[in-house]
Order: structure tokens, then C-alpha cells, then sequence
């Protein structure tokens, strides 16, 4: 959504709440709206408000639980999710998002039953594919975990996150050829990402190309270095 179109939506939800409208809706909406311009503290108070008229709202209580993991606040989050799916067991985002918070707290097995549910309930965006890819991959399912990530890179081909994870989870399997592939289209994404290049030393150390791994892991340090 465009900035123009978000900036409409404030100002839509601010004239129907200077004209009397007292519903947890206009909040939810100006709420939505800050949190995808990155101001999720300034949406924590709309937020609010909206729990306080209707605390009952699925809607709002999945909106804030989003807020609350966007400002780390695991178990609050949990609170507010836990809300939104007692009130509607079948509502997608609250499952993913409740499958994020579980990967968050360590917990990789209720992550990925949350993860599975919001997937079969319709949200197959690369956020539900990518996490339960993550909490596979901590429950060693390796071969699981590359298949949820080459579904997530499928939507967004970009995702450096999701390129590095899978680059990573081939590596555990000793496919180092992927492994290096998945590393570095990453680099080529982030030239500044030092793990990338630690990671794909391994890989090349692994396939006993040991004048690649010391030049990656050279590069690292370098890196590691102007940055503090």
C-alpha cells in the first residue's frame, strides 16, 4: 500500500472519530495504517483505544498482538492472540502470528502446528512459509524446512532472510553446492552481511576449497570490523 493511501486512511479514520464515531473501527484502521509506516508505538494507542471499546473484536485483538511482536513484546502479544483465535479459531492471521510468537519464545513445535493451521486456513504468504521453514529447521526437519523456504522464495524471490536460512539448512544436509548458491545470492542482495560470507566459507571449506573459505572468512572480519 502506498504511503498516499495509508496517509487517506488516518485521515478517513481521524474525520469519522472528530464526527462522533465512537466504534472500535476507525482506532483499528488508523491503528493499521501507523503500523505499516512503521510507527507501531503511535499504533499501540489506537490500538488500545479499539480494546477498550470492543475487547471482543478478533479483528483487534490480532491488530494488536502484531503491534505488540513488532515492539518485542512476546507476551503480551500472546495475550491479545490468544484473544483473537478464542474468538475466532479459524482466523488466519491470528494463527500465523501466533506461530510467530511461539518461534520467538522457543517453542518450534507449537510454531509449526500454528504456522500449518494459518497455511491451511488460507495464509500462504511467504511470513507463514518462512516460519514454519524456521521452526522446522530448530526441530532438525531440515529437508521440511528447505521446501517451506523455496515456497516462501517462490512469492518473494528477494527475501535475503529466506535465501540465508535455506542456504544454511542445505548446508546441514551437506548439499554445499546449494549451500553456496543460497549464500551467495544473499551476498549479491547484502554485500554487508558477514554471516553470509562466514556460512559460505564453511561450505566451501566442507568441498575442500580452502583458499575460497579463507577469502570469505577474511571478507567477514573485514566487515565485522568497520562495523564497530
Amino acid at each position: 500500500m502506498s504511503t498516499a493511501d495509508l496517509h487517506a486512511i488516518i485521515a478517513d479514520a481521524e474525520a469519522r472519530i472528530a464526527g462522533g464515531d465512537r466504534s472500535a473501527s476507525p482506532y483499528l484502521l488508523r491503528g493499521c495504517a501507523l503500523l505499516e509506516m512503521g510507527r507501531p508505538a503511535d499504533a499501540l494507542v489506537d490500538l488500545d483505544f479499539a480494546t477498550i471499546i470492543d475487547p471482543s473484536n478478533c479483528e483487534v485483538r490480532a491488530a494488536r498482538g502484531e503491534v505488540l511482536l513488532t515492539l518485542n513484546r512476546v507476551s503480551a502479544a500472546m495475550e491479545d492472540l490468544n484473544a483473537a483465535i478464542e474468538s475466532d479459531p479459524a482466523h488466519p492471521k491470528a494463527r500465523l502470528l501466533r506461530g510467530v510468537a511461539h518461534l520467538e519464545t522457543g517453542d518450534w513445535a507449537a510454531s509449526e502446528f500454528e504456522c500449518s493451521n494459518a497455511i491451511a486456513l488460507g495464509s500462504c504468504g511467504p511470513i507463514a512459509w518462512r516460519t514454519r521453514g524456521r521452526a522446522r529447521y530448530k526441530m532438525g526437519d531440515y529437508a521440511s524446512a528447505i521446501d517451506d523456504y523455496c515456497k516462501a522464495i517462490q512469492l518473494r524471490p528477494d527475501d535475503a532472510e529466506c535465501l540465508y536460512w535455506r542456504g544454511i539448512a542445505h548446508r546441514d544436509c551437506g548439499e554445499h553446492d546449494q549451500a553456496i548458491a543460497d549464500l551467495s545470492a544473499v551476498i549479491d542482495l547484502n554485500p554487508l552481511s558477514s554471516e553470509a560470507y562466514v556460512s559460505r566459507g564453511k561450505s566451501w571449506s566442507a568441498l575442500g576449497d580452502t583458499v575460497a573459505a579463507r577469502s570469505d572468512w577474511t571478507m567477514a572480519a573485514q566487515l565485522l570490523h568497520h562495523s564497530h
